[in-house]
């Protein structure tokens, strides 16, 4: 039997729109050694908005993860010798919008600047790229990256409410699962 369990939340849909980016960051693709400590700091990352929007599992957010070819081709990580400090998955859309699909700050690395300098990296790369426009999403529950995107000059286009169900499995193992976005509100 199924245990299933329908679950929204906010999200802004963010552009950029400030100049040039500029990076001091020198990131490399991510490679095979270093996926499952990828995934570890992904999980623990997300821990607390998970948790907070109901999204299950709370502890593993890594079935996002689970295109390792994809991830080789599109994430770039900082090290610190052999330690993740931070990360970012850039990708170009069919239409040929650069988004920031994820960025993700090792928590042992947190409240030093590097969640700024791995989206000025993502933009800063994208520009290189020639792509524009550049957006994000991200909940609208974590005001703290709201507040950074903005003030790095993204703003907030759009705000949707996203709709997913949680199921749970007869072993007791859960999986979420977008169902889609309702009630979209444009800002430009």
């Amino acid at each position: 039997m199924k245990n299933k369990q329908v679950t929204q939340f906010g999200v802004c849909k963010m552009e950029y729109k400030g100049g040039a980016a500029v990076s001091d960051l020198s990131p490399v693709l991510l490679r095979d050694e270093y996926y499952v400590q990828y995934q570890q700091i992904v999980d623990e990352a997300f821990y607390e908005m998970r948790k907070a929007l109901n999204i299950r599992p709370f502890d593993a957010h890594r079935y996002t993860l689970m295109n390792l070819e994809d991830l080789k081709q599109n994430t770039y990580i900082v090290l610190d010798g052999d330690n993740i400090i931070c990360g970012a998955t850039i990708k170009v859309t069919e239409n040929g919008v650069g988004e920031i699909d994820s960025l993700v700050v090792n928590p042992k690395y947190q409240r030093q600047g590097f969640g700024r300098k791995i989206a000025f990296f993502a933009v800063s790369h994208l520009q290189s790229c020639g792509v524009c426009p550049i957006t994000l999403s991200v909940t609208s529950w974590n005001r703290a990256a709201v507040r950074l995107y903005q003030s790095m000059g993204f703003e907030i286009i759009a705000e949707a409410m996203a709709e997913g169900v949680n199921t749970q499995d007869a072993d007791g193992n859960w999986r979420f699962e977008f169902v889609g976005e309702t009630q979209q509100i444009m800002r430009r």
